[in-house]
């Protein structure tokens, strides 16, 4: 009980710790290094084909609802309830901040990576062809790595975190075809189950 305490009460602070406007900038730096460190990584290694994939959605509601779904949702487990609070590291540099960091936010980091593909064998289905690729394992790693950076060098704000994590999220499931390639995935895993024994009779 007592542990569950302690991981709501850090949740519960990472959603009232705010980055001052010098950590939003921060953050910001964090973002676009993140997004454009993926988006290099997953053109190199074809996961992403910049122009055949490029398909902007109908609707801006729904990137802006990777924001909070997985984004925000997702930081304040992983990050704000299993990391502990970071001390306030407004005046220290980026890589100050990273190398004096306890061990504890990089075993987090790995353990969310590779908790996609478990997922995908035991719960989420839809998820287990691309969530399986090793290509998004390395996505991931730097979209989360990069998440965690903004979490620690912001005093530990689930919202800096899901604004790194977000982004990245938004242009590959909704501007580059991201969600269509999950639910084929959904598909081939549905028409690979066997048939029925009524079908077989």
């Amino acid at each position: 009980m007592a542990v569950l305490e302690l991981l709501w009460h850090r949740a519960v602070s990472s959603l009232t710790t705010f980055p001052t406007v010098n950590g939003w900038f921060r953050v910001a730096g964090i973002t676009l290094t993140t997004t454009a460190g993926a988006g290099i990584v997953a053109t190199a290694t074809n996961f992403v084909r910049p122009v055949q994939d490029f398909h902007p959605p109908s609707h801006l509601w729904k990137p802006c609802s990777a924001l909070l779904f997985p984004s925000l949702v997702e930081e304040v487990l992983w990050r704000g309830a299993l990391v502990p609070k970071p001390v306030s590291a407004a005046n220290a540099s980026l890589m100050t901040v990273l190398l004096t960091s306890s061990w504890t936010p990089w075993l987090v980091l790995l353990v969310h990576v590779f908790s996609h593909p478990v997922a995908a064998h035991l719960c989420w289905p839809r998820g287990k062809q691309v969530f399986g690729d090793v290509r998004f394992l390395l996505l991931a790693t730097i979209v989360l790595g990069g998440a965690t950076a903004s979490f620690l060098v912001t005093g530990g704000s689930a919202w800096a975190a899901a604004v790194t994590h977000g982004i990245p999220v938004a242009l590959w499931r909704d501007f580059f075809k991201g969600e269509e390639r999950l639910l084929s995935s959904s598909l081939q895993h549905n028409t690979a189950l066997p048939t029925s024994s009524h079908d077989d009779q």
